[in-house]
């Protein structure tokens, strides 16, 4: 499901000695019911943190939409910017700075720009401004 979701497999945990190697947050949990089938909860982190200024305290909240991580040119950590991200940190963190960068700085405009010439109004539309 990991590599159909574009999210990047990696070792998980706090430590830097992290060992368990998985396609999600590391706080994602897989249980056995009583009746032999299997259930996975606490997956609300699956998809990354937008790496914002803010991201130490957003990263459990301001995340990328799934369609954005989906089409996204690489995969994303869901650890990434997170206490939960500590192996090869500076890697992931960095590609989520890139990827933030990316939709603000190209996505979100040309879909302002689209929504304004399905709406155009009275005045020019300029995507620095509103519509």
């Amino acid at each position: 499901a990991g590599k159909q979701l574009n999210i990047k497999p990696h070792y998980g945990g706090i430590s830097s000695g992290a060992s368990e190697y998985i396609y999600g947050p590391t706080d994602i949990e897989g249980h056995l019911g009583e009746d032999k089938r299997y259930y996975v909860i606490d997956f609300a982190r699956v998809f990354p943190p937008t790496a914002e200024p803010d991201v130490a305290k957003t990263f459990l909240y301001k995340l990328f939409r799934p369609e954005f991580v989906k089409s996204y040119r690489k995969p994303l950590s869901s650890d990434g910017c997170s206490k939960f991200g500590s192996h090869n940190r500076r890697e992931h963190d960095k590609e989520l700075h890139e990827a933030t960068k990316y939709l603000l700085g190209e996505v979100v405009p040309k879909f302002a720009e689209e929504l304004c010439n399905m709406f155009p109004s009275k005045a020019p539309c300029n995507p620095e401004s509103d519509c």
